[in-house]
């Protein structure tokens, strides 16, 4: 059963490389940068794959807090193991499996809520500095902003208070235990534990999600330096974050995510002219060192401890 598992996730990622649009051409933009002395720009994009990692571990540690004590090393192995299954599925959905069934039984269903929250306050932040770097970029006296200031402003005012219900959580929770024992009586103990997050493990988990968001800026930052596209740094992380806004509202199946995280890739970036198979190499390179390495180490991680996992 194991090796059929690792022969299916084999294939599957020969596949993906295999049907990528320019696979060869990207192939031969990254060799032909390893020539060029520009590594140390790739060096720093591998060595923030543990620290982004590290950290969803740790936040992934406090979000689990009200629910069940998680040792730090049983949280990475969660989110590894995570990795590898949202590799398969649309908008990351295998995550929620994966992490859920690194949970003890009863508390897989309290895990998923937990997670989902997690990523709604990613959400939350990631659209907040997106339109921050959008009124920004279509401020600057290069192009002309197409769209009203008021309409960024109420997109913006509206995500920020998403932010403040998600950071009062428990208040408002139960202010609304009434109204959900008596729509749905099974969900309000899968999501009681909302109430017991205390404002500093709020507070933290708010500041790891934005953190993993910079180090995620940075890796971008770097790789697109490795591949040679010249662009001021304020420039360059307005685009990071507008492509990384439009991404998150696309729950795709991975093969057509690919295409699209190109081809939003070419769109956002055509505004400042840069070389199409630059910034796609560097936008398909974190691809590959930030999801493609890690799902490997959680397979792995799964082929060890799959029985375990399943008598839980």
């Amino acid at each position: 059963m194991k090796g059929l598992v690792a022969l299916v996730f084999i294939i599957f990622l020969y596949y993906l490389f295999a049907y990528t649009e320019n696979i060869s051409g990207l192939y031969q933009e990254f060799e032909s940068r390893l020539k060029v002395q520009s590594t140390p720009y790739l060096l720093l994009a591998f060595f923030l794959v543990a620290v982004n990692w590290w950290l969803e571990a740790l936040k992934w540690q406090y979000l689990m807090k009200p629910i069940q004590a998680t040792p730090l090393g049983t949280a990475f192995r969660a989110v590894l193991i995570g990795i590898s299954s949202s590799i398969f599925t649309p908008n990351r959905i295998g995550e929620y499996l994966g992490r859920v069934f690194a949970t003890t039984r009863k508390h897989r269903w309290k895990a998923a809520v937990a997670l989902s929250f997690g990523s709604l306050i990613q959400i939350a932040i990631i659209s907040i500095l997106g339109v921050i770097a959008l009124m920004y970029f279509f401020g600057t006296d290069d192009v002309h902003l197409s769209i009203s200031v008021p309409l960024y402003t109420l997109f913006a005012l509206l995500v920020f208070a998403l932010a403040s219900c998600l950071f009062f959580i428990g208040p408002l929770v139960n202010s609304f235990q009434g109204w959900i024992e008596k729509v749905y009586q099974k969900a309000w103990p899968q999501i009681q534990f909302l109430i017991a997050f205390q404002k500093q493990d709020l507070g933290v988990i708010f500041l790891l999600t934005s953190i993993r968001i910079f180090v995620y800026v940075v890796q971008y930052l770097a790789l697109i330096r490795f591949f040679g596209v010249n662009v001021d740094s304020d420039l360059a992380i307005c685009m990071i974050l507008i492509t990384y806004l439009i991404q998150t509202g696309l729950p795709l199946p991975l093969l057509l995510g690919l295409m699209a995280r190109g081809e939003i890739t070419l769109l956002v970036w055509n505004y400042l002219g840069v070389n199409e198979l630059s910034i796609l190499a560097a936008s398909y390179g974190l691809w590959v060192i930030n999801v493609v390495i890690p799902a490997l180490v959680g397979m792995v991680i799964v082929l060890k401890l799959e029985p375990k996992i399943m008598q839980k």
